[in-house]
């Protein structure tokens, strides 16, 4: 039985006989008539005569029009209300759980049934919460308290829909990041908290110094499944998130380098650092205190290297823990690679889609040049990724790739981008290969990638991987780069004739980049 699902699995047929239903109904549902709805926006059309293109006039006048302006501006406010609203709300109710011992199970149950009612119900409540001829339960307590004037239709009234609609969203969505939160409070250590009163850490104080950092993660979390809910809701039609943010500390204590000090490690720490990064590895905020000594420039790197890989730690944490449930508004980290070819840059980026977004090194501001004086493909690929990554700080990724010819040894090799002595010169570089193959018989090639990825602290990783073909007598194929159109594939084609998606199925850098990814996915 197991044998036949896998090989059901297996058979793309299968699967696309079991998606297409549900993706022909889906086009004919969504896909088209938001195409067709795009396409009519160019015409001048009622419905009945005849349509007349006008370009763009739609928009000029829709980007002119006070209502789409005043509708705009209601989206955001929308959006930024319901986030913090339910957030807050929830953070605000989360934090009197912890206060109250009898009764609290009674109220999480209370507290969280808005959750499990459907809109209709809900809809009907509210209905009969703001209304205003019978009166409702709010205007008939604006009404007990002498606040008679101030009664109201709060859903029909321009001026207070809003408000209205906003207070329902919250009451509808606040008890799902209230239970979140919630356990991200319950889960700081006693010894922390007792810690924190000893030295005079109350409310407030409590609250901001002790608390609130162990809630940055469930915060983040919070905010995200909000989003991705208005999102599902058709309620926001962009995703308004571009950063990852974590926050982490480090110091030393007794001499000895620490990460995420806890409140009696921070309170005897001889220096003390906060740091808060994005997902592209720059600093929000970095703070630092020689508090019981002075510390030095390598006490300083090596703090800076321990918050660095905890802060990928923490937002690898983040998208764990988002996974299904909007993991995929997140930003993916950002990885450099040590290269000023744009040919390799791209193909990285579509064969890391999902994993990393690769950036060229000149992104982050390295110029410098890089002496590539190994003899190996590994070696160099470690060179230029060590290199960079100790000059920006930063995770970086680098390849050291060419043609291994059989027939001479294995070379252009490491020499393949300036073999005829110009580097990244392709026609020279072909000609000169032409040239010493001509009357050989033997063509066996290889495309060979060794891949390294380098970190701040952390032993620099590296994988090959290779593609077997054959040279050719003559170019052929228009596309791709470097000795694409002399190698020859097993399908009969040469990389230069096949599409990009074709070759970054097969070529050499697909299966290095297919181990690396394995990499990747366990560091971020």
């Amino acid at each position: 039985m197991v044998n036949c699902m896998e090989k059901m699995l297996r058979n793309k047929a299968v699967i696309c006989s079991f998606l297409f239903p549900a993706l022909l109904l889906f086009t004919v549902t969504v896909i088209l008539p938001i195409g067709w709805s795009v396409y009519y926006s160019f015409f001048n059309w009622n419905g009945v005569s005849k349509m007349k293109f006008i370009g763009i006039d739609n928009y000029i006048r829709m980007f002119a029009d006070n209502n789409f302006k005043t509708a705009f501006l209601n989206n955001i406010l929308f959006l930024v209300a319901n986030v913090l609203g339910q957030v807050g709300t929830g953070l605000l109710l989360a934090l009197m759980l912890t206060h109250i011992d009898k009764g609290r199970n009674l109220l999480k149950t209370f507290y969280f049934v808005p959750t499990i009612l459907s809109a209709v119900a809900l809809s009907q409540f509210f209905t009969k919460f703001f209304s205003y001829e019978p009166l409702g339960v709010f205007n008939a307590l604006l009404d007990l308290l002498h606040f008679g004037d101030a009664k109201r239709a709060w859903l029909g009234d321009s001026a207070t829909a809003m408000g209205a609609v906003i207070l329902i969203e919250c009451y509808k969505s606040m008890p799902l990041y209230m239970v979140i939160l919630y356990s991200g409070l319950i889960s700081i250590p006693d010894n922390i908290i007792e810690a924190a009163k000893m030295d005079g850490a109350q409310g407030i104080k409590m609250f901001v110094y002790i608390k609130l950092p162990y809630l940055v993660n469930v915060l983040t979390v919070a905010l995200v499944m909000a989003v991705n809910k208005l999102m599902q809701d058709g309620l926001l039609d962009e995703n308004p998130i571009v950063s990852q943010v974590a926050a982490v500390s480090a110091g030393i204590v007794e001499d000895e380098p620490l990460l995420d000090l806890c409140y009696t490690e921070d309170s005897r720490a001889q220096t003390d650092m906060n740091f808060v990064m994005n997902h592209r590895g720059e600093f929000i905020e970095l703070q630092g205190t020689g508090e019981g000594r002075a510390f030095t420039n390598r006490e300083l790197h090596c703090l800076l290297d321990a918050g660095r890989a905890g802060v990928r730690r923490l937002m690898k944490a983040q998208r764990e823990a988002l996974r299904g449930i909007g993991g995929h508004l997140l930003p993916p980290p950002m990885v450099v690679v040590a290269s000023g070819n744009a040919h390799k840059l791209q193909e990285l980026t579509a064969l890391f889609r999902g994993v990393c977004q690769p950036v060229s090194m000149k992104e982050v501001g390295f110029e410098g040049d890089i002496d590539e004086n190994g003899s190996t493909f590994e070696e160099n690929a470690r060179i230029k990724a060590e290199c960079v990554m100790k000059a920006t700080g930063l995770p970086t990724l680098a390849d050291d790739s060419g043609l291994s010819v059989d027939a001479l040894g294995g070379a252009p090799g490491i020499y393949s981008a300036r073999y005829a002595g110009e580097h990244g010169n392709d026609r020279a570089n072909n000609e000169l290969l032409l040239k010493n193959m001509d009357g050989v018989a033997d063509r066996t090639c290889r495309f060979v990638c060794a891949m390294a990825l380098a970190l701040p602290g952390q032993e620099t990783r590296i994988v090959r991987g290779e593609c077997e073909g054959t040279l050719l007598t003559a170019l052929e194929g228009e596309g791709g780069f470097g000795y694409d159109p002399l190698f020859l594939y097993q399908n009969g084609q040469t990389f230069a004739q096949m599409s990009p998606e074709e070759k970054n199925q097969v070529s050499h850098r697909f299966h290095a980049v297919d181990q690396m990814r394995d990499v990747l996915r366990a560091l971020f």
